[in-house]
């Protein structure tokens, strides 16, 4: 299974937050985790945000990141629209109007 998480998601990762251990859960037990790149971009800034405002020490930011992107971290997928396009051909996907 490949598991989608938009920025919200993906904080609740490496941030305690409602619904952290849920969504570990998932991103562990799936084959992949998919992400889109302004989503790892959203995510990043959120992180720096928090430390700018003394919710995430420096040295955790530091540390987070790190774990993130680095070489044992999750092992994650951006995709795009071409990639989207596949999966609703294959009907792999099912958009709904309010979706768009």
């Amino acid at each position: 299974m490949i598991l989608y998480l938009d920025t919200s998601s993906l904080l609740r990762l490496y941030l305690p937050e409602p619904f952290s251990g849920e969504v570990l859960q998932w991103a562990t037990a799936a084959d992949a985790v998919a992400i889109s790149r302004v989503g790892l971009t959203e995510a990043v800034a959120g992180l720096a945000a928090r430390s700018r405002r003394g919710d995430l020490a420096r040295a955790l930011l530091g540390r987070t990141l790190r774990d993130a992107l680095g070489p044992d971290g999750l092992a994650f997928t951006s995709f795009d629209g071409e990639l989207v396009k596949a999966a609703v051909a294959e009907k792999l996907l099912v958009l709904e109007p309010a979706d768009a």
